[in-house]
């Protein structure tokens, strides 16, 4: 969360992330300025720093993001520092802001259980994958369930044809098992 440009393969993750992020919209995303990458935005007279800065054609909604092409899993208190930049520009420019924080391996539980509540997504995105069909995993929590939950997406260009079926199972820690059938 630094103030300076990005290079090599930290600035070729965030090109990833942010097209990723454009190609998943629901709707039209261009960059706050410049290509979005490494975008300061003025929150309180003072120049604030994002990976990845996005906003609709309008300018009534923005899309920020952090990457973090590292081996290691990203610490509370590397979120708690994005979320509270996330939150100033919320308040700051009275918009609707969301949130992304991607990184290449994990995240610490304590990430994973806080994300929801300070609205930040967080996910697991795998470096040099094509745009044309790439794939994430959304990490969460079920606080009721005190379990650690993942959400897969995957997004392929062309066709697929199916040469067999896929099961549809559910696997739980205590041995029970639903099935859902194939597809």
């Amino acid at each position: 969360m630094g103030s300076g440009k990005s290079h090599g393969s930290a600035r070729e993750y965030q090109v990833l992330a942010r097209d990723i992020l454009i190609s998943r919209s629901p709707f039209p995303l261009v960059p706050i300025s410049g290509d979005g990458i490494d975008v300061a935005i003025d929150i309180g007279g003072v120049p604030r720093y994002f990976d990845i800065g996005l906003k609709d054609k309008d300018g009534g909604k923005l899309v920020v993001g952090e990457c973090r092409d590292t081996a290691d899993p990203v610490k509370l208190a590397d979120l708690d520092t994005f979320a509270y930049r996330v939150e100033m520009l919320r308040k700051d420019l009275n918009l609707d802001v969301a949130g992304f924080y991607f990184t290449r391996r994990a995240y610490q539980r304590g990430v994973v259980k806080a994300a929801k509540g300070i609205g930040i997504a967080v996910a697991v995105c795998a470096p040099d994958q094509p745009l044309e069909a790439f794939s994430l995993v959304f990490h969460g929590y079920d606080r009721k369930r005190e379990a650690r939950l993942r959400e897969a997406e995957a997004h392929l260009a062309g066709s697929v044809a199916p040469t067999g079926s896929l099961g549809r199972v559910v696997r739980r820690a205590d041995a029970t098992v639903e099935n859902h059938g194939e597809v």
